[in-house]
């Protein structure tokens, strides 16, 4: 299957990153390039084309591969040719690892300890713990308005 990567989110060199993470998972990477941001804070989106068996199924195969604020929209105009699937990089994900591969050899009689591959991955923000999963909300960057964003109602009362 091949994998456009996009960058969606303005970090230096993040689709290259995540391509070559993804290439480590067996996919085939297509295109690769940056697309302007949506803002400060962005998921990352698994495009595919046509909602068939086959277009859900490989777009679910990379958003398994990833971690994070990760999700799946269908819209053939976001996936580039030649590719059955784009991904357009976010703010917090990362790409997980592949899975260790492991050949016991023996030396001198004994079994040597199998050694896993290390990989890079993309940069994972620290809203995430090292297992994947979210933690705790950090505090707000952006103090709370003073007033209630709530309209008022025609006789000058809260809104609902």
């Amino acid at each position: 299957m091949t994998v456009s990567v996009l960058n969606g989110s303005g970090t230096y060199n993040q689709a290259t990153d995540t391509a070559n993470s993804l290439q480590a998972l067996g996919f085939k990477i297509g295109t690769l390039g940056d697309v302007p941001s949506v803002g400060r804070e962005a998921e990352t989106v698994v495009y595919y084309a046509a909602k068939t068996p086959a277009q859900l199924a490989a777009a679910q195969a990379v958003a398994n591969s990833m971690s994070g604020a990760v999700i799946m929209a269908q819209d053939p105009t976001q996936v580039k040719p030649g590719s059955q699937v784009t991904v357009v990089t976010g703010t917090q994900f990362s790409v997980n690892a592949p899975p260790a591969t492991t050949t016991p050899t023996s030396v001198g009689g004994a079994a040597a300890t199998p050694v896993s591959p290390t990989t890079t991955t993309t940069t994972s923000p620290s809203a995430l713990t090292g297992n994947g999963a979210f933690a705790a909300p950090t505090a707000t960057v952006e103090p709370l308005q003073p007033w209630d964003p709530r309209s008022c109602t025609p006789s000058g009362g809260e809104g609902a």
